[in-house]
């Protein structure tokens, strides 16, 4: 399992609500079953008064041999700055293989 994607706002404004979708490809030859990232929300470096908070955490899922599952977490900016920073970075992600 790779993480072959992240996707997210390059800039978000004071409340906005907001979506980061990571993308999963299963390399593997077989399926892999009950697959969720991991940490679970992402983690969130936010400075200078900015915060998130989740809104939607994703289900996990099953990924075929050789297919790409997508995953979306939703966000709020909840802070008081007037623009949190994002994205996390993929060497924030984990994915955790049951």
């Amino acid at each position: 399992l790779v993480v072959s994607g992240v996707a997210a706002p390059a800039t978000i404004g004071r409340g906005q609500p907001f979506n980061v979708t990571v993308s999963v490809r299963n390399n593997g030859g077989t399926a892999a079953n009950n697959v969720s990232p991991t940490p679970s929300p992402l983690t969130v470096n936010a400075t200078g008064g900015a915060q998130v908070t989740l809104t939607q955490a994703p289900a996990a899922q099953a990924i075929a041999a050789g297919a790409t599952a997508t995953f979306t977490f939703g966000y709020v900016e909840t802070g008081t700055s007037r623009q949190a920073p994002w994205p996390p970075y993929p060497t924030e992600l984990e994915l955790a293989r049951p």
